[in-house]
């Protein structure tokens, strides 16, 4: 991976960081904790509050920030040679490594144009992926009769809001099938996203009786739900069961929201559920 010591257009950084930590007073006095509230939440807050300038007056009230924001008004780059703002870059686009704060500062007192070391990236690895769907709910349906599978089958992967335990949709993407059976009950997962999986075994033929177990499984996404990383795809049950790891492009999203970076990428799911 190389580096090199560019201008980069602060428009071309792709979006807030939100990893600000407790000292930043803008979060605080939004009423958010960097440590405890969501991601989503915090991103939503910075791009929402820099349209405001009083909010610009807050950040100014922080000595530290303050001094950024100096510094911008005559034309340079905070701290360029003693701690110099690292971006990685892919396909033109930048993401923040160190220098969090002072990118913030950057983009909210219209700067055009920072100094920072970049890490040029082989492959997209910050992506911020798009939402995708509507809060509704969703239904699938598979059958199987030994080897024999037809259907499509859900999964799901979701990170829990904060103050919400995990499940096991929570570490990696986990098909609802059999073995989330709830018998038709339904599980709230926390408020807003609850499933439910009911299998149906019956005899099928005549002279040779055979056993098929349906599976019909139920995902209840409400508009209202909790801002955070909820990820519902679907695909053909007979092209699941065949292999032992497929990456998430083998599926269809149904709904996406939140921010996903990194961990959707193939190699980050090698822990993937398809047993």
């Amino acid at each position: 991976m190389t580096t090199e010591l560019i201008t980069v257009r602060v428009a071309d950084i792709m979006e807030y960081p939100t990893y600000l930590g407790s000292r930043c007073m803008l979060l605080a006095s939004l009423g958010l904790d960097a440590n405890w509230d969501s991601e989503e939440d915090l991103l939503k807050a910075l791009i929402k509050s820099a349209e405001d300038p009083d909010c610009l007056k807050i950040c100014k009230q922080s000595s530290r920030c303050r001094v950024f924001w100096e510094a911008y008004q005559r034309g340079e780059t905070p701290f360029l040679q003693r701690d110099p703002i690292r971006l990685s870059e892919y396909a033109g686009h930048y993401w923040v490594s160190e220098g969090k704060h002072r990118v913030c500062m950057a983009k909210r007192s219209g700067v055009e144009t920072i100094e920072a070391y970049v890490y040029h990236l082989p492959f997209d690895d910050h992506t911020l992926l798009q939402p995708e769907g509507e809060a509704r709910e969703y239904v699938f349906q598979y059958s199987f009769c030994g080897e024999d599978r037809q259907g499509e089958i859900a999964v799901l992967w979701v990170e829990p809001p904060p103050g919400e335990p995990p499940s096991i949709f929570s570490f990696f993407p986990t098909m609802l099938d059999v073995k989330c059976n709830t018998g038709g009950a339904k599980i709230e997962l926390f408020p807003g996203l609850s499933y439910k999986v009911r299998c149906t075994e019956k005899q099928i033929g005549f002279l040779k009786r055979r056993k098929i177990t349906e599976v019909e499984t139920e995902v209840c996404i409400n508009a209202n739900h909790a801002n955070t990383r909820i990820w519902l795809l679907k695909g053909a049950a007979n092209t699941l069961y065949h292999f032992d790891l497929l990456p998430l492009s083998a599926w269809d999203t149904v709904f996406r929201c939140g921010c996903w970076r990194t961990r959707h990428l193939n190699r980050h799911v090698e822990q993937l559920e398809i047993k």
